[in-house]
């Protein structure tokens, strides 16, 4: 065994038996959280190994801690705090490029983490009832094209659907489809799936004004409800748990004290 082979096996033996109170640790060092080696006085310790471990299980479920992959690891952070310490001695961890990366990095992790804690509080009072399942999978028997007019005044699109009243041809914007019911990824599209063929309706949606209209549905065959009832079930329930958080979404946004500067 080499010498960064036995290195890694003892490491390794440290690293997941022990217990503090049970070491001979010298006073200076953390007891909860031993160092494991040092990089130009840089430590590496056992709680940033952990963290690399259990970064690699979330990422592949399979993955399994060997003296080989020990070593590997090892040489991965070691040559990666090497980077680093060249990076900040030539200054780039002060530009501002690097500083705004690492701002919109922890927000967007902090929205992340929000919407999953709030996704789980919304997930134990939603329930689906069968004959939500059963209206889900009616709407997967057909694909719809809409036609989409859009404008960010209000009066412009009532206008249009005016005319579209009066039997009076409209420009559209665009055509979406045909699209199945689960490739939508538009709420707005989402409710007007059920819109006959030749109905139409306005909506608002992020400030702007809709007009669409169901311009052709055509059949298709979806699998048997029963190998898809789970899927469709869980669907609902994901769509429903959106649901809620948009809606607190807006109602935080109506309440908050939001001034554009001139």
């Amino acid at each position: 065994m080499n010498i960064k082979r036995r290195t890694a096996f003892f490491v390794l033996i440290a690293l997941f038996s022990f217990a503090p109170g049970c070491s001979n640790t010298s006073k200076t060092q953390d007891v909860d959280n031993p160092v494991i080696l040092t990089v130009n006085g840089d430590k590496i310790t056992a709680k940033d190994l952990k963290r690399e471990f259990a970064l690699r299980s979330r990422q592949d479920p399979s993955f399994k801690t060997t003296p080989i992959v020990l070593t590997q690891q090892l040489e991965i952070m070691v040559n990666r705090r090497l980077l680093i310490q060249e990076a900040t001695r030539r200054k780039l961890a002060e530009k501002e490029t690097f500083v705004n990366t690492i701002r919109n990095f922890w927000e967007q992790t902090l929205i992340r983490d929000l919407f999953n804690q709030m996704g789980a509080e919304v997930a134990k009072s939603v329930t689906v009832r069968e004959e939500e399942v059963e209206m889900y999978y009616a709407k997967l028997s057909e694909k719809v094209t809409f036609e989409v007019a859009r404008d960010s005044q209000k009066k412009t699109v009532e206008e249009l659907a005016l005319k579209l009243k009066q039997g009076q041809s409209i420009l559209w914007n665009e055509t979406v489809g045909p699209v199945g019911y689960e490739e939508l990824s538009s709420s707005m599209l989402d409710e007007a799936f059920s819109l006959g063929v030749g109905e139409y309706k306005t909506y608002l949606e992020d400030g702007i004004y809709y007009l669409v209209r169901v311009a052709a549905k055509e059949p298709v065959a979806p699998p048997a409800l029963k190998d898809i009832h789970e899927k469709i079930e869980n669907r609902i329930r994901q769509n429903k748990q959106r649901s809620v958080l948009e809606k607190w979404l807006k109602e935080t946004r109506a309440k908050a004290k939001i001034h554009y500067e001139k």
